[in-house]
């Protein structure tokens, strides 16, 4: 029993041996359905011109120049396999799934006419021997579905965009307006404890002058003393209804300011999108 040497240009995947007529059939018809593969065959979209038209074939790594015939002829002229993008002739080249209606996507040439449908359109067996179907349109109608969903919410988004930025700005506005009232009301709180603590002050110094009149007498310093403290404790109860108003409304226009700034930074959403 003689072996078959394999011979480049064939798509022989084994040797034959002498006398193996079924073998020998299914290598022409490979080789028969890959010398008519078109040049375009497992190339992607983006470089159809480069294997189309008139002229010779430029190696995409620049190690050479082939005529366009040459292109997809199951041998592997070019050292990154660029000429070959349809067949598996060459070790380092790609094939390109378009996948209509489904994701595209790229395969080694191994994988091409290796009676495994691996593209979900078929389109990796061209040689005749393995009959794929299209599957595409089954497998791509979950994600084609979540896409039509997704660009539905965005167009609602679109939509309602001018609303939200109308809302967004009308309660911006009523926000500063908010906050220069409680502004003008601390002011106006500060104002009036100082005038507050201006009478205190004075009340103090009649208080220290009756008690420096009144010293002899005990009752009287009792009194003085008495007064004294009545207005400390009516000063510090005073200060600290203040320090609270004035922590209260601080607080009030930081929350504020934060309402603002989230109003500003929030993305506009569709109505589904939350």
């Amino acid at each position: 029993r003689t072996q078959v040497p394999w011979i480049p240009g064939d798509n022989m995947r084994f040797a034959i041996s002498a006398g193996g007529l079924g073998a020998a059939v299914f290598a022409l018809l490979v080789h028969s359905a890959a010398a008519n593969t078109p040049a375009t065959k497992g190339v992607h979209p983006d470089q159809i011109t480069l294997y189309s038209g008139p002229g010779d074939f430029d190696c995409a790594d620049g190690s050479g120049k082939i005529s366009m015939a040459q292109v997809n002829d199951e041998y592997c002229d070019c050292s990154d396999g660029s000429d070959e993008p349809g067949t598996s002739a060459c070790q380092n080249g790609k094939f390109w799934c378009k996948n209509f209606q489904h994701r595209g996507l790229y395969l080694f040439s191994s994988r091409v006419n290796d009676g495994v449908c691996d593209c979900c359109d078929g389109s990796d067996e061209h040689n005749g021997v393995a009959v794929c179907e299209d599957r595409c349109a089954e497998e791509g109608r979950e994600i084609r579905e979540a896409l039509v969903k997704k660009i539905d919410l965005l167009e609602q988004g679109i939509l309602k965009r001018p609303e939200y930025v109308e809302r967004a700005t009308s309660f911006k506005q009523g926000i500063e307006t908010r906050t220069a009232e409680l502004t003008k009301t601390i002011q106006e709180t500060e104002e009036k404890m100082n005038e507050k603590q201006k009478t205190i002050d004075e009340l103090q110094k009649v208080v220290d002058g009756e008690k420096e009149a009144r010293a002899p007498e005990e009752g009287e310093k009792r009194r003085s003393v008495e007064v004294r403290q009545k207005l400390r404790q009516d000063v510090r109860d005073a200060r600290r209804a203040h320090e609270l108003a004035v922590k209260h409304q601080l607080e009030e226009v930081a929350r504020a300011a934060q309402l603002v700034k989230d109003a500003e930074q929030a993305p506009p959403q569709g109505e589904g999108g939350g």
